[in-house]
């Protein structure tokens, strides 16, 4: 048996935390490394107190979103969270040697001047995201588009291996980034809510409901959503819609009598934890017409709860929904794509039960975090040089 792997798990917020950092991916993946006897220790390179306000005060601008891109992707910034995360490093290190560091996402160089060697595990990164018009890259200026580029280029840079939520942003990195295809590897990622046990076939919930969940409605696409539902409640008038998570939920949309808006859900309390199990188990179908997002962990929660999931064709979205077979992909903005598909859905109640299996399955094969578990933990061993670093064929699914 292979001796566990000594790691250091690296995040803006703290790791351990399911609602502080990656919408709980690192807590999750930590929880499913640690399952596997591994030793990993959270490092949170968020910068805090009078550092955190300094650092604001100095990189200020009257432009709010200005501000808020400075403050993540300004050279200030990054050096500021380097240090700080080094600084930790550093004292783990004097207690017990590392095996590997391994950081989420692009924000920071940890392990700058230490021998550790460094593994990125990341859905997106800056230059990818700067066409996106509301993405932090865009709200910088020219200049400082192109620091924050070096800055991430020495990250890159310093990593031995970076695992990746998709194919699609693998692809991204080479394309845009100019990373060898052999230093990249897609993991993917698993659901941040327990995967619910199997009671049988899933029963017709009536009234049938259409969930949606997510923080931002404009750029989640929940007026595309009220949009196709609008075109067809008049066939369903019994449909319900049931929205999770939005920050700011428009009155008119909260004022509509077939919207159910449950509000944020904090995952770490258990009364909101069931309330959120209990809406997806209460739904019908899942509904995400999203704009922009790289890898939603939302539809990954959807599947593993048994639902057809109708979303849209960018980024990896294509990769966790299989058009036709787990739901449907349509583009951004085409409500009335949306609107034939959840008429679809709705109008053959064993089609969308198929389709939910369907999902179930691939989520099951591929999207849970012991399985991201096991593929990081070959790919780590492979470039230190451990054992065991060659995983079973079912974690090199092909997605």
């Amino acid at each position: 048996m292979s001796a566990p792997l000594r790691i250091a798990f690296v995040a803006d917020g703290d790791p351990e935390n399911p609602m502080k950092s990656g919408s709980g991916s690192p807590a999750r993946l930590i929880g499913a490394l640690r399952k596997q006897g591994h030793i990993v220790h959270g490092v949170d390179a968020s910068l805090r107190g009078v550092e955190r306000y300094l650092l604001a005060a100095r990189l200020f601008r009257l432009d709010r979103r200005h501000w808020r891109a400075r403050f993540w992707l300004h050279s200030a910034a990054f050096a500021a969270r380097s240090l700080r995360a080094r600084a930790q490093l550093v004292r783990i290190q004097a207690r017990e040697p590392l095996d590997a560091v391994l950081m989420y996402g692009n924000d920071c160089l940890p392990v700058d001047g230490l021998p550790v060697p460094l593994f990125l595990y990341a859905d997106n990164f800056s230059l990818h995201t700067k066409p996106i018009a509301h993405s932090n890259m865009a709200q910088l200026t020219p200049a400082e588009q192109r620091q924050a580029h070096v800055n991430e280029g020495r990250v890159f840079g310093a990593a031995r291996h970076i695992f990746t939520f998709s194919r699609y942003i693998a692809t991204q990195f080479t394309e845009l980034a100019g990373i060898d295809p052999a230093r990249l590897e897609p993991v993917y990622a698993g659901a941040s809510i327990d995967l619910p046990e199997r009671h049988g076939s899933p029963s017709w919930p009536q009234p049938p409901r259409i969930l949606f969940v997510g923080r931002d409605w404009r750029a989640k696409g929940g007026p595309i959503v009220m949009a196709a539902l609008e075109k067809i409640v008049s066939r369903f008038p019994d449909v319900r819609l049931t929205v999770v998570g939005v920050r700011e939920l428009p009155d008119a949309v909260r004022r509509v009598p077939w919207v159910e808006d449950l509000g944020l859900l904090d995952k770490t309390k258990p009364d909101e934890a069931a309330r959120l199990s209990a809406a997806y188990a209460a739904a019908t179908m899942f509904v995400l017409p999203t704009e922009y997002d790289s890898f939603p962990i939302v539809i990954l929660e959807a599947m593993a709860n048994g639902l057809p999931v109708v979303t849209t064709n960018v980024w990896a979205l294509p990769e966790m929904v299989r058009d036709g077979e787990t739901g449907y992909v349509i583009p951004p903005g085409d409500a009335d794509g949306l609107a034939r598909r959840l008429h679809g859905l709705l109008a053959d109640p064993e089609q969308a039960r198929r389709m939910g299996a369907a999902g179930r399955a691939r989520a099951e094969q591929l999207f849970t975090w012991d399985h991201v578990a096991q593929r990081v933990v070959a790919g780590i061993r492979l470039r230190i040089g451990a054992a065991d670093a060659s995983p079973s064929p079912a974690e090199r699914a092909d997605a």
